[in-house]
């Protein structure tokens, strides 16, 4: 607590029976805020009497400065001196001849329990200022209660600026002084505090002041603002959902497995501050900075980046220019206080404008390199020097182990992913140089590759030359191949997120994204999917953007993201039928009735069937027939209509039909044929399929209606945490609200309510 005025310490035996005083003075509840300052009680914490004794000679300090300073300030308004230390009670009797109620009252606790020495009791204070001991006392009530609001208020107030102090350690430290830089302050401000508008970007080259702009604009927004947190990204990641999870991090959240619908939630509630520094590359991109954008709609939000957005958003840029010459001549001065010696080397400053320019950065660099002032590198990473060594063939190898998701692998795998290579006198190269170890299992070699040397590739898939570009094209297209066969789901994400890292061609992007669809929407790695796609849109067009439009509204659709998934399924829709492609069309219009069936819009989601029915009779698109007759099928369960439950042409028993037929008899309450339908499709599903965790969910409802309570729980139960890790947020929804209604009936609305409390705000 900063007071501006001081009275010095008196000894502490004097303290300990002042304060013993103004305790007598005014019995306090032990709530009361002021018993607070004047409890002895966590002095006991400490370990020995001397730390008492200096806890309680603190507080009393802080006491008589709050005092002290009231009291000059209401003598003040009367135009009375300032109390000083050694007075006597003669500026007692001014006080209250003022007849003042707020002066008396803060002039008898400084006489009472500040000037301490003066010994003055309460029957003597009442001779000399002739008022009754009855006045006195309520005099004296008003006092605590004016001291015990004005040591909140000076709480509050320093609760307030150390919370600014901690939001200012969230950005970097401002290292060079600003010159010339005033307009672009006062710019940028007067947005980042425009509740209309909280957004800017700052735009200019290499050098030019960005950071250090936005370190200074973020400062006065601390000050000005009511913020609650902030975050500063410095080296922001292209793939937006790698993006959302630093700026949780910043923030000090917990990751999530959807870290979109965390920082959406979060910034919806919470004022907050987010810096994206260096954000030239998810610039161009325009879907990705749109899709950025949008999930950070409710911060007040900074981009710096070297070069504007292809398609400018809907956002304030400020592009930052030189500074002029005699703005370069004030940086000078401040340059030569900070490098002595290079004053002298710089004689004639105006050749050195005229050869570098008003770049701030470029500037400074030259003053640092005449200064010597430079750090070099003294020590590498071993594998690096390893690296040149290798083959060709060798550095595949090394590539391809490190792309797989597993720590270790098989010779007989790895043969057959890399197909016709000398697999052994390549592992056997790799093992000498300590890139690799083996080991003897089962009639196979086991290989683990070393942590370092996985590392080394992760770093090397961001600095490759073009060689090492196609090495790497090479190891994904072969490890694609293969993997497309044995479908494993987290090998396909490593894949995807190196192929985004490496900037694949548009051709093998396209190809590598058809031949892990299967794979990767089987197994519900929506996140990473939605990313990859998001990139693949900006390089192609036709049918196969198309294609991909509609697959990242799938995507949005399966993590509960509405308006998103309606967004990319209605643009597929338009441009489709710009196009005069009628089959994606028909697709769209079937992903948006599933949508919206999903957030209980029947209505609308018969209408958008029966246009998909329309255009396919119209255009005779056979393939969609069976899909359609199957949403209008489940259109109808969902609004337990069945009555008009149309007939479905399918020509076998699907296991989407399947599971629709055992909804049908739960819902007729043919209970022990909807058990018999749901077992078969529970044996014939895998259980690494997204789809098995709806199964078990249905088999608990049908347990449930069966009255066998124990297994409902248990399956529903299971159901909803399959889900979760699979992130399948509509289906762990519903069975959460199934659950509920299961408790409801079982009253225990306590346990419902935990489930319902655990639904996105976007269910509420």
């Amino acid at each position: 607590m900063v007071i501006p005025y001081y009275v010095p310490c008196l000894e502490p035996e004097s303290v300990l029976s002042a304060l013993e005083a103004m305790r007598q003075g005014k019995k306090l509840p032990t709530d009361h805020p002021l018993a607070y300052f004047l409890s002895v009680r966590y002095p006991h914490s400490l370990t020995s009497v001397e730390d008492a004794v200096v806890t309680q000679v603190r507080i009393y300090n802080h006491l008589s400065r709050v005092i002290h300073a009231e009291l000059n300030h209401h003598r003040s308004i009367y135009q009375l001196n300032s109390v000083v230390r050694g007075e006597g009670s003669s500026t007692l009797e001014e006080d209250f001849q003022t007849s003042n109620e707020e002066l008396q009252a803060w002039s008898l606790l400084y006489h009472r329990y500040v000037r301490v020495d003066l010994n003055l009791p309460l029957k003597q204070i009442e001779t000399i200022v002739k008022v009754a001991d009855r006045t006195l006392n309520r005099r004296q009530d008003l006092g605590i209660f004016r001291l015990t609001n004005k040591l909140l208020e000076l709480e509050i107030h320093e609760r307030i600026q150390n919370h600014k102090l901690a939001l200012r350690q969230h950005l970097p430290p401002s290292e060079f002084n600003f010159v010339d830089r005033e307009q672009e302050i006062e710019w940028a401000v007067s947005h980042l505090c425009d509740d209309d508008v909280r957004r800017i970007m700052l735009a200019g080259p290499s050098g030019i002041g960005k950071t250090g702009l936005a370190i200074k604009v973020s400062l006065l927004a601390i000050n000005q603002l009511s913020l609650q947190n902030v975050a500063w990204i410095d080296q922001p990641s292209l793939i937006p959902s790698a993006l959302f999870e630093q700026i949780i991090v910043s923030l000090g959240l917990a990751l999530d497995s959807d870290p979109r619908a965390t920082l959406q939630t979060y910034l919806a509630r919470t004022q907050c501050l987010i810096v994206i520094d260096n954000a030239h590359d998810i610039i161009q991109y325009p879907l990705v900075l749109e899709s950025v954008l949008r999930c950070l709609n409710d911060a007040r939000l900074i981009l710096c980046t070297r070069t504007l957005p292809m398609t400018l958003p809907a956002i304030p840029i400020s592009t930052l220019s030189d500074l002029d010459q005699d703005s370069v001549y004030t940086l000078f001065d401040k340059l030569t206080e900070q490098y002595p010696p290079i004053a002298r080397k710089f004689a004639h400053l105006e050749e050195l404008y005229n050869r570098v320019g008003g770049n701030p950065g470029a500037l400074r660099e030259e003053f640092s390199a005449w200064y010597g002032n430079k750090n070099y590198r003294t020590g590498m990473n071993r594998f690096s020097s390893i690296w040149p060594q290798l083959s060709a063939d060798a550095q595949l190898t090394w590539i391809t182990l490190a792309l797989v998701s597993e720590q270790s692998y098989r010779q007989s795998q790895l043969a057959e992913v890399l197909q016709n290579l000398a697999v052994s006198q390549e592992l056997s190269l790799l093992w000498q140089h300590g890139v690799i170890t083996l080991t003897a299992v089962e009639g196979d070699i086991e290989i683990t590759l070393a942590s370092l040397a996985r590392t080394y590739i992760e770093l090397l898939l961001d600095t490759a030359d073009a060689d090492q570009r196609t090495l790497v094209v090479r190891s994904i297209k072969r490890l694609a191949d293969y993997l497309a066969i044995v479908q494993d789901g987290i090998s396909c994400v490593r894949m995807l997120k190196a192929s985004m890292r490496i900037t694949l061609p548009p051709t093998s992007s396209l190809d590598l994204a058809h031949t892990f669809v299967n794979t990767i929407e089987r197994t519900g790695q929506w996140t990473v999917w939605i990313d990859y796609l998001t990139m693949l849109l900006n390089q192609v067009d036709g049918p196969d953007r198309f294609w991909v439009l509609t697959r990242i509204g799938v995507a949005n659709r399966q993590l509960g993201h509405s308006e998103e998934a309606a967004y990319y399924l209605t643009e597929a829709l338009e441009q489709a039928g710009v196009n005069g492609n009628f089959a994606y069309q028909i697709e769209a219009l079937i992903e948006l009735s599933v949508l919206f069936r999903s957030r209980l819009n029947y209505a609308a989601a018969r209408q958008l069937l029966l246009q998909a029915k329309q255009l396919d009779q119209r255009y005779q698109q056979s393939d969609s027939q069976e899909r359609i007759e199957l949403e209008r099928a489940q259109l109808v369960v969902a609004e337990q209509k069945l009555a008009s439950l149309p007939t479905l042409s399918v020509k076998e028993s699907t296991p989407h039909l399947l599971y629709l037929t055992a909804q049908v008899e739960l819902l007729e309450g043919h209970f022990d044929e909807a058990m018999t339908m749901a077992l078969s499709l529970h044996e014939q599903m895998s259980k690494d399929d997204p789809k098995y965790p709806r199964v078990v969910a249905l088999l608990g409802r049908i347990h449930f209606e069966r009255e066998e309570w124990d297994s409902a729980v248990n399956e529903t139960s299971w159901a909803i945490e399959a889900m979760e890790a699979q992130q399948d947020v509509l289906a762990s929804v519903h069975t959460k609200i199934n659950l509920a209604l299961m408790y409801i009936q079982q009253q225990r609305p306590h346990t419902a309510l935990k489930y319902l409390q655990s639904l996105p705000m976007g269910y509420w």
